[in-house]
């Protein structure tokens, strides 16, 4: 791996040892997946997304339903 340099931050690493392990590596080569960007989201935020591209499923489709659902007990 290379140690990363940008305008604003310098990674500390010996370029020989920066590797997932090392913050730096983390922020300068991360891109944030859709999985990642859905579990940031709070519960108000995923409720209304699900509302918006989830349909026919027997729970509503206000965000509010979506709501309610997410906050039910989960039972299998």
């Amino acid at each position: 791996m290379a140690s990363f340099q940008n305008a604003y931050y310098t990674c500390s690493c010996p370029a020989e040892k920066c590797d997932r392990d090392c913050f730096s590596y983390r922020y300068m080569t991360h891109t944030e997946s859709r999985a990642d960007r859905i579990r940031a989201m709070s519960d108000e935020e995923l409720a209304e997304w699900l509302s918006c591209n989830c349909t026919g499923d027997g729970y509503g489709n206000s965000a509010e339903d979506w709501l309610n659902w997410l906050k039910e007990e989960y039972k299998e």
